[in-house]
């Protein structure tokens, strides 16, 4: 899957190089598969939505904002190591057997 992003983000921009990506979006890559969680597909819509929104809603500290990524990234790995959607199934799966006693 990633060999098949690259190539089509190669041909999308034309030309490809190191400093395509910087240490920030290797960073926010990490955290978009941690806020998800990496075996669940709607992680997947769940990272998309939370990752897109956070970075605009973090713009007025300009470039202080990859300082927040690093405390998101450590809590999210403490107490959700499933990501977001790990969580809601946790949740789900306690009030299910909470209701059924």
């Amino acid at each position: 899957m990633a060999s098949l992003g690259g190539s089509l983000y190669a041909h999308y921009v034309k030309f490809i190089s190191p400093d395509t990506f910087t240490i920030n979006e290797s960073i926010l890559f990490v955290v978009m598969v941690a806020v998800g969680g990496m075996m669940n597909v709607w992680g997947a819509v769940v990272r998309t939505v939370l990752m897109t929104s956070l970075p605009e809603s973090l713009r007025f500290f300009h470039d202080f904002d990859i300082f927040i990524y690093g405390p998101v990234l450590l809590l999210i790995m403490m107490f959700m190591p499933d990501g977001v959607v790990g969580l809601t199934h946790r949740l789900s799966a306690s009030i299910k057997s909470k209701l059924s006693r």
